[in-house]
């Protein structure tokens, strides 16, 4: 099934027609199907809510950014140096142990470590002028944060590491918890209107009924919710203790 085919369904069991058009083009509808995929998302914890997101990095570089990242598990680099696991720090620590500026490239010394950054700056960025955001820029200590003026900072994960990228790595890679795919065209699919449609539409009528403050309602889409994604986490709770039997064959 695809967003168009959730959007039906949802109004069909709703009767929220307020919410479509008279031909089942979106009037609203979307926006409750997004956030109940974003919530589910965010309840569950099973491989299909992982991901790894790869990234070309160039000489001198410090910080990377990263969209649609719940939680960043593991940070890789490769390169013709090989490929090298980084250890999680805590960014604090990595700015008392190495010298500003942090870009400097020392050829011997290897990447080593990565924390998660603050790529924000106050005012926000796609609130500054062209000539403030030049004068950011000229500012010290501003390899690890964002200063463009991108109405969507918001959205990013910041990775920080040191030292900085040598000759030897070209591309990152980051193992970590993504969101599914934002839908918002008609053919849109995700994991959870393919595999799950029926929980996808549960969680929407959910989130439905928290806008009317129904709390019956609420309680009885919640207790739905709950029981599908109980049972999807129970398949692959089975799979991977399966997996643990047989390694120990």
């Amino acid at each position: 099934m695809n967003l168009k085919g959730i959007r039906k369904k949802v109004v069909e069991l709703s009767g929220r027609y307020d919410l479509v058009q008279e031909d089942w083009q979106d009037n609203g509808m979307n926006f409750y199907i997004q956030q109940a995929q974003r919530d589910m998302d965010r309840r569950t914890e099973f491989k299909k809510g992982e991901a790894r997101l790869f990234q070309t990095v160039t000489l001198g570089q410090v910080y990377a950014k990263i969209q649609d990242c719940r939680a960043v598990k593991e940070v890789w680099l490769s390169g013709t140096e090989g490929r090298v696991q980084l250890v999680k720090a805590e960014i604090a620590g990595l700015r008392n142990i190495y010298d500003y500026p942090y870009n400097e490239i020392d050829p011997d010394e290897a990447v080593l470590y990565y924390a998660i950054g603050n790529l924000r700056v106050s005012p926000e960025t796609d609130r500054m002028t062209a000539p403030e955001l030049a004068a950011l820029a000229a500012q010290t200590g501003i390899e690890d944060v964002l200063i463009t003026a991108d109405p969507m900072h918001y959205t990013y994960t910041g990775i920080f590491f040191l030292p900085a990228i040598s000759s030897g790595y070209t591309t990152m890679e980051v193992w970590g918890k993504f969101y599914s795919p934002l839908l918002t065209e008609d053919a849109d699919e995700s994991y959870w209107t393919v595999e799950h449609p029926q929980t996808l539409i549960h969680g929407t009528m959910l989130r439905l009924a928290m806008s009317n403050r129904n709390r019956q309602e609420m309680q009885d889409w919640n207790d739905a919710l709950k029981i599908d994604l109980n049972e999807i986490e129970n398949d692959f709770i089975e799979e991977e203790v399966e997996e643990i039997r047989e390694m120990r064959i």
